[in-house]
């Protein structure tokens, strides 16, 4: 790895890096790890490529568990989707991380405070590296160049992030939320820590990445509140990741967003949402004389509002086809023409949700 004052150096020329995407709108399905192997599943998404719209597949190539699936079992993985003539994007989890974990990673996990030497782990057992390591980045280089090796097209980087208070007892971590009725100076400062270790581990993955792929497309998947310009306490700033070129999919998913925003539940409204998401996170970095790129994440899963707005009730996306493409109407009329879909098993199956090949 390239030392701390090389990576700042090489900062200020990232922007004359190409934020490479293809020149044909991606239209893609998340096939996870979950699902591999599942014919049923494998035959509706060859189905979908064949007769709609759908261009591409974003692939596990490490996943929530930190398994990384490479070489001939990627290439199987992917072969019925490439035949089809998909664009492969690759979708990468970065700080969750049980398997890497298990050996050499064990020395750069999140620790708990109350435990030392004890792994700190979320609400599910799921541990989480930490970002202020430098053997973290270059485990992610190494990781994403083995997956341009092996035919990615695009990197999209999910739980590129620190665990949030959803995830668990973050207080119990090395990046604690900050203390209730802490000083203004004191927030900033918790704030300021979490950012600074989020782009020492950005700076240090697109450096060492662009070393050997100068015009990889790299892509982050963030949360729909820091693209509105907020900080979740998750050390996710828009301009940060935008800034070095990386690709921006916001999850806009109406199901997670807060109660009143915009409608009493916000699963009702997932035009608005998708819409205000994008022009906001379009005017804010305006703001800081930066133009994104963005690939959102569309809601293709029927979920209730976590929140509970509306009472807990789940809301169609999957099995709704007009609810479900208000989403893509929104982006198209911000002339965001690529997205990808987060999909529930039945999303695979409703033909509806996309429009026809060549329409």
């Amino acid at each position: 790895m390239k030392t701390l004052c090389m990576l700042w150096s090489i900062f200020f020329v990232l922007s004359a890096a190409p934020r490479a995407h293809a020149q044909t709108p991606l239209r893609g399905m998340y096939y996870g790890s979950n699902m591999f192997g599942s014919a049923r599943i494998i035959g509706a998404l060859e189905e979908l490529l064949r007769i709609t719209e759908i261009n591409a597949v974003i692939i596990d190539k490490k996943d929530d568990h930190g398994m990384e699936i490479a070489g001939e079992r990627f290439s199987k993985l992917v072969r019925p989707f490439k035949d089809r003539g998909a664009h492969i994007v690759c979708r990468v989890v970065t700080f969750k991380d049980n398997t890497w974990l298990r050996g050499k990673g064990s020395a750069f996990a999140l620790y708990s405070r109350s435990r030392p030497g004890t792994v700190w782990h979320d609400y599910k057992g799921n541990s989480y590296l930490d970002p202020a390591s430098e053997e973290v980045a270059a485990h992610h280089v190494e990781v994403t160049l083995r997956a341009f090796a092996d035919g990615c097209e695009m990197i999209n980087y999910d739980y590129i992030r620190l665990p949030s208070a959803r995830d668990g007892n973050v207080s119990d971590t090395k990046y604690p939320l900050p203390s209730k009725g802490s000083s203004k100076e004191a927030r900033a400062a918790n704030m300021a820590e979490k950012r600074r270790v989020m782009q020492l581990f950005t700076k240090r993955l697109v450096a060492g990445v662009r070393e050997v792929e100068p015009t990889a497309s790299l892509a982050v998947s963030i949360f729909g509140y820091a693209c509105y310009g907020r900080e979740p306490y998750v050390g996710q700033y828009l301009e940060d990741f935008a800034g070095l070129g990386f690709i921006i999919s916001c999850m806009a998913y109406p199901s997670h967003y807060s109660c009143g925003d915009g409608a009493p539940n916000p699963n009702t409204i997932p035009y608005e949402i998708y819409h205000k998401t994008h022009r906001k996170a379009r005017a804010y970095l305006a703001e800081h004389g930066i133009a994104g790129v963005f690939m959102p994440w569309l809601q293709g899963f029927d979920y209730h509002n976590i929140n509970r707005c509306g009472g807990g009730k789940r809301t169609r996306y999957a099995t709704d086809p007009p609810h479900f493409r208000k989403q893509i109407q929104a982006c198209a009329d911000l002339g965001i023409d690529s997205w990808f879909v987060w999909p529930s098993r039945a999303a695979f199956h409703e033909k509806g949700l996309f429009l026809p090949k060549g329409k």
